[in-house]
């Protein structure tokens, strides 16, 4: 009898296997994204194509934005080499561009003469009225007491090197300048022409000290100030921009000069673009 039970019992077991693999395809029937055939590849496409419009998005900033820019057609300005006018970022920015492109490199007379008659003629304001002979008397006075002298010309120059060569080491260092509220630079650029004069230096740089608290004229007068000097010339004159804090005293720039940079000390300050109240303060 027993032997004659295991038949019903296999027959029970394929039934309840039949109802199983019924159930499952009419779940399948019901929820066509359970199984894998073609609903399901279709989602993921379009789960794709979601993905892929989010990413050209971010490609395309501001495109869904009706307050950004870039949804109201805003295209960035040329430049003055793709067609631009020099003017359409400031008169700092035409300065520079002026001078880099009309004067040479090197020139150091050239590249200020160019600089005072464009802020003339366009009324900029950027290279103070400033006697040439002024600049040259604070210079050659600063000069005297740092123990420097200028260099001579043809036959005194002969007879110099012949005497003495006490000039060549005067001091062991250059000049040391510094030129607070340098706007543009001009003083430092009607300076260059006479620091490259100047002997006993040695193998030591005059150094010239720029401060600016506009970070727009302290990097156009940077660049001015390296085309003036050229490339083969860097090691005569050393120049150091500084962009201070809005509440950064002068005792704490002239620490900072002193230990950061290895500054003690001035021949020669000059108080550039300031009156007389903001000279006192």
């Amino acid at each position: 009898s027993q032997i004659s039970q295991v038949p019903t019992d296999f027959e029970n077991i394929a039934n309840h296997f039949v109802m199983l693999a019924i159930l499952v395809a009419v779940n399948l029937l019901v929820h066509p994204a359970l199984g894998g055939g073609p609903k399901t590849a279709k989602m993921l496409g379009s789960t794709a194509g979601a993905q892929g419009k989010k990413a050209e998005g971010m490609l395309h900033p501001g495109d869904d934005d009706p307050h950004s820019p870039h949804a109201q057609g805003f295209e960035p300005r040329p430049g003055p080499a793709e067609g631009g006018s020099i003017w359409d970022f400031g008169h700092v920015h035409a300065a520079l561009h002026h001078v880099l492109e009309t004067a040479s490199e090197g020139d150091a007379d050239g590249v200020f003469t160019v600089l005072q008659a464009f802020s003339k003629e366009h009324r900029l304001g950027v290279v103070p009225d400033t006697a040439r002979h002024a600049v040259e008397a604070a210079v050659r006075s600063a000069s005297t007491a740092a123990g420097l002298s200028f260099r001579a010309s043809g036959s005194a120059a002969l007879r110099a090197s012949q005497s003495n060569e006490q000039s060549e080491t005067a001091n062991g260092r250059g000049l040391r300048m510094l030129v607070l509220q340098a706007g543009m630079g001009s003083f430092e650029l009607e300076s260059l022409p006479l620091l490259l004069q100047l002997e006993g230096s040695g193998a030591r740089a005059h150094e010239v000290v720029s401060v600016e608290s506009d970070p727009h004229l302290s990097d156009a007068r940077a660049q001015i100030f390296g085309h003036a000097l050229g490339i083969d010339r860097e090691h005569k004159v050393m120049h150091t921009p500084i962009l201070p804090g809005d509440d950064t005293s002068l005792p704490e720039l002239l620490g900072s000069l002193r230990d950061t940079y290895e500054i003690p000390s001035f021949d020669l300050i000059v108080l550039d673009g300031l009156d007389r109240t903001q000279q006192a303060e």
